[in-house]
């Protein structure tokens, strides 16, 4: 059902959601049916991944409790799988099931189901360096902590995010230590961005600002991950009271946003967009562009450090 998929993601960047619910559905229909006939590890992973596709779409459509049916039947048959089969592969499926209930609870305020979900998300990243200790297995360990830093960062639990984002970036210099080939570069970025925000967020411009450059320096994303990322360094160095390079970074990520529009279709992509206009509305006065209300709720980190200010 790959060709389905494709084309149910197709129609979905391009904002038709009827037809791409229709192809959703009928890839988890195929993989439903094959799977009931064979019922393999293989034929579960299929229809797990179909399963929660049509769950992220209809969680970004607003269907929250259709999602969480599917995101639960999604983590029985990956739980199925690793209890059947030896195989990593199935322990990193379960693992990324574990990550999206986590999300999932945290957006419906579940916060009993998430600290469930937090504590076997960590587990099952620990158990796949147990089953093959490599260092892509220890760097997607190393990614759960970061992603947890960010999921309690969403909690306002800044200290303990700020503890979670520092244990992957310890986990990462040791990789790096002993194995010099492993490519930690995107993972270190992401950890810089968010310990920018989390600095942002406590008041630590100078922090924040070092945070951002770091990622800046060795970026190479020129989309709206930079946009985004220069727009927080221009809100740090304003609080500084360095105007003039505020002024430059933000002209800079607005030029690449706009380079881009025709790019920006989904909600994270607009989010990040509109954290460089919010930016530029705190700096200079301008109006801030409004945001859906899915944007907001789907992705809440990106729009804390806007809410008190704004």
């Amino acid at each position: 059902s790959v060709g389905i998929w494709k084309l149910a993601s197709y129609f979905n960047e391009c904002g038709d959601s009827a037809e791409a619910k229709q192809y959703f559905e009928e890839s988890v229909q195929m993989d439903r049916q094959l799977d009931d006939s064979i019922h393999t590890p293989d034929s579960r992973n299929d229809l797990s991944d179909a399963l929660s596709n049509l769950g992220d779409f209809l969680r970004d459509n607003g269907d929250l409790e259709a999602a969480g049916e599917l995101y639960r039947e999604t983590l029985e048959l990956r739980t199925e799988n690793v209890q059947e089969s030896s195989s990593g592969e199935y322990v990193k499926s379960l693992g990324s099931a574990h990550y999206t209930l986590c999300d999932y609870h945290l957006l419906v305020g579940d916060l009993g189901q998430y600290d469930i979900h937090q504590s076997q998300l960590e587990k099952s990243f620990a158990n796949l360096v147990e089953h093959t200790d490599s260092p892509s297995n220890r760097l997607l360990h190393a990614d759960s902590f970061s992603d947890i830093g960010i999921f309690q960062y969403r909690q306002g639990k800044l200290e303990e995010a700020r503890a979670s984002f520092e244990r992957s970036t310890k986990m990462i210099s040791q990789l790096r230590e002993n194995h010099p080939a492993t490519n930690c570069q995107e993972l270190a970025g992401s950890i810089s961005r968010s310990l920018g925000i989390l600095e942002l967020c406590v008041g630590d411009n100078l922090a924040a600002c070092r945070s951002f450059e770091e990622y800046l320096e060795n970026a190479t994303d020129e989309g709206d991950i930079k946009a985004f990322a220069e727009s927080y360094l221009a809100f740090a160095r304003y609080n500084l009271g360095d105007a003039g390079t505020a002024r430059t970074l933000i002209a800079s990520a607005i030029a690449t946003i706009n380079d881009n529009s025709a790019k920006n279709r989904t909600n994270r992509q607009k989010v990040r967009c509109a954290a460089a206009f919010a930016v530029n509305s705190i700096i200079f006065g301008s109006e801030m562009p409004k945001l859906s209300c899915s944007a907001r709720e789907i992705y809440p980190v990106e729009q804390l450090i806007f809410t008190k200010r704004n």
